[in-house]
């Protein structure tokens, strides 16, 4: 992702959930493809992608729905991402999510 590449994010998804449809890994290349959809300016995309990972969240995976948070928020969908924000189990999020879901929820609100 920090090379910009984002459609060979998404041809390196798609291949890789064709050859291993149940490798324990496809959690996270869905959430890197969401990443990219998100930073490509494909928010729509990186919501149908994030939601379910979002919603099946455990505890310490709470930068999921913050991710998730953020994609909504460039969708304008600030409803949505409040609710999002406000579930995060904090007690398990790092001190980057911590931060980074005040800044959201401070953009959702203006």
């Amino acid at each position: 992702l920090s090379d910009q590449r984002y459609s060979d994010v998404a041809q390196l998804a798609q291949q890789f959930k064709q050859q291993h449809p149940k490798s324990p890994l496809l959690s996270s290349v869905e959430e890197n493809l969401g990443r990219s959809l998100l930073a490509e300016g494909k928010a729509s995309e990186a919501i149908a992608i994030l939601k379910p990972l979002a919603d099946d969240a455990s505890p310490q995976q709470a930068h999921l729905p913050y991710t998730l948070a953020l994609a909504q928020i460039a969708a304008k969908q600030y409803e949505d991402a409040l609710v999002t924000l406000d579930a995060i189990p904090l007690e398990h999020a790092s001190a980057d999510v911590l931060a980074g879901r005040l800044v959201a929820k401070g953009s959702a609100l203006v």
